[in-house]
């Protein structure tokens, strides 16, 4: 039997790599979609184990309290910005990281924004580095996502900023910064008693100008941070 699934699954990239896309039920031989439900249980259980895109059915239309402005939305934008990815065609995210924590930590902010768990955890392993991935397949929150501002497709190839409903608002803004610390941020001892904070992005070098508007924005956010804080010390 293991031999027969082998077989189904290459006769599946076979049509993914013809087709230059996931192949439907009606772009398969008849006689390769009943050997996919026979040995596997569907057509979509077989195109996982060949690791080709899946096809859900319609998503349901997301409820007002998912597409409320939250702490927790900026800390999934945040998240999706700097360690995760919101895939060109608006079909699903995903987040990656080495750590587990990180993982969950998104896992549950998706769960209480938007009540669904990942779909899908993939090991990705890339010069020696091992890392994981969090898959998740919904056209409705990826489009929702994307309008919330999160860029979509790679990061180095798009213009995008920070979103102004998080820029203007300084508890979401809190939360954004906080994530994006965590995932690309550092802090440099400059002397004894001073230190400075840095931000890592990539940017191809037509975007570069992108690149530094963005950490401009970064760069006023926590300057609002701090004028607020000691504000607060002088109160």
């Amino acid at each position: 039997m293991k031999h027969i699934k082998q077989e189904i699954i290459n006769e599946l990239i076979y049509f993914n790599n013809k087709l230059n896309k996931s192949p439907g039920r009606r772009e398969i031989p008849v006689y390769l979609h009943n050997k996919c439900v026979k040995y596997f249980g569907s057509l979509n259980k077989a195109k996982e184990k060949a690791d080709l895109r899946i096809f859900n059915r319609k998503c349901k239309l997301l409820t007002k309290k998912s597409m409320r402005y939250s702490k927790e939305l900026a800390q999934i934008v945040s998240y999706l910005t700097f360690d995760g990815h919101l895939h060109k065609r608006l079909e699903g995210f995903l987040i990656s990281s080495g750590n587990f924590k990180t993982l969950k930590d998104f896992n549950n902010l998706i769960n209480r924004q938007f009540n669904i768990d990942f779909y899908k955890l993939q090991e990705v392993k890339h010069w020696g580095y091992t890392s994981y991935q969090y898959r998740y397949f919904n056209t409705s929150i990826a489009k929702f996502l994307y309008s919330t501002g999160v860029p979509k497709g790679d990061k180095m190839l798009v213009n995008f900023n920070v979103p102004k409903w998080i820029m203007n608002n300084k508890k979401f803004s809190k939360e954004y910064l906080k994530i994006a610390y965590y995932c690309e941020g550092s802090k440099e001892s400059r002397s004894k008693n001073s230190c400075r904070i840095r931000f890592n992005i990539n940017k191809s070098e037509e975007l570069l100008n992108n690149g530094l508007k963005f950490l401009n924005s970064i760069k006023e956010m926590l300057n609002k941070g701090i004028d607020v804080f000691n504000e607060k010390l002088k109160d």
